[in-house]
Order: structure tokens, then sequence, then C-alpha cells
């Protein structure tokens, strides 16, 4: 079981601030690995995430309601507690083999294309580490090109986890974030994203 607090935006139009702060700083599209995640939309229920992913079954429950919280001056967003569990699936599990390769039970396909690194502390000083490389606690920071259901999305989301909170610059976030167009309106966890992209088609 783990436990994060995390805020993200999504939008169909890629944000030109972040892009860019990520090409500076070595993280690119083209040179980043894709996976394929298979999410079940659990209708009115926007606070419960379940999917399978790479040989896992992953549950995702929100915990308390969201909180509008102010980043940076003019960028809001919905900051989200979570309790996380995973177990992994057999190689011989039939019911997961039909969701991925038969596209049965109506779980949806998901690709994602995640540029992203991990903030953490280390002498009492903030440090930038690869999303692999293992710390007991930090922020991961990520910016993810969402393809599914003939679209393509942008999501740019904090996600906080471990025993403790590292606070992130403020400097570091205006520098990512002065410029973007990220209204409270897009803010939201992949939950409710899906529930709402799955009612409208490109709500």
């Amino acid at each position: 079981m783990f436990t994060s607090n995390e805020i993200r935006w999504f939008s169909k139009e890629i944000s030109q601030p972040v892009i860019q702060w990520f090409n500076e700083h070595s993280y690119h599209f083209d040179q980043t690995e894709s996976r394929t995640d298979f999410y079940l939309p659990v209708f009115n229920e926007r606070g419960i995430g379940i999917k399978l992913r790479e040989g896992n079954a992953e549950v995702k429950h929100r915990t308390g309601k969201p909180e509008l919280t102010e980043l940076i001056p003019g960028v809001k967003g919905y900051m989200e507690s979570y309790i996380k569990w995973s177990f992994s699936l057999s190689e011989e599990d039939s019911l997961s083999h039909k969701i991925i390769h038969e596209n049965q039970h109506d779980w949806m396909e998901i690709k994602k294309t995640r540029m992203g690194f991990v903030l953490t502390e280390k002498d009492s000083e903030i440090c930038r580490i690869e999303l692999d490389e293992f710390t007991d606690f930090g922020c991961q920071v990520e910016y993810t090109r969402v393809e599914t259901e003939q679209q393509t999305w942008y999501t740019f989301g904090l996600e906080w986890f471990g025993d403790r909170q590292v606070n992130l610059p403020p400097a570091f976030l205006k520098e990512i974030l002065q410029d973007c167009n990220y209204p409270e309106e897009r803010s939201m966890g992949y939950a409710d994203f899906i529930l709402k992209l799955d009612a409208s088609n490109n709500f």
C-alpha cells in the first residue's frame, strides 16, 4: 500500500512553456518509451481508479475531497490524496489476457508517453533524480502525452510520495508554470478524466 498527494491538469493542446522547459533539460517525447495501461471506468465514482499496468492490477482510492490549491499566483488546481494498492497478475491469467489482447469487458486503453523526474532531498538540498531511481520520499514531476479513443491529450502532474514532504522551490514552479494556461476546470485525476472523456468523447 502506498499513499500520495497529487495535482495535475489535462489539455488538448501541448503547453509550450512546459515542453520548452523539459526539452531544455534534455527530456523529449521522441526519446521516451511508451506504455499502455487499461483503465476500468467506474461510473458515478470519480475517486476510484482501477487499471492494468505492466503485469499488475492497481487500485487508487481518493481519500477526502479535492482541495483547490494555488501553486503559484494565477495557477490553481485540485490537490488529491490517494491510497494505492498493487497486485501482481499471473502470466496465465485469462481475464487480463481478454482485456489486454482481445479488447473485452469495456476497459479503456490508454497509451502514455511520459517525460519526468523526481525531486527529493539529500543533505538538506533539493536534487533531481531519474524516475527509476529509488528514494523513500519525493515529488514526481511529469509531462505525459496521452493517446486514447483516437484523441491525443497532454497532462502535467506533480505527485508527492513517502513519509516526508518535499517543498518545491517557488522559483522552480514559476519557471515551468508561469505562462501556462492551466485553469482549475482542467485539473483532475485520471479517474475523473476517463469518466468525462467517456461521457462526452471530447469534454
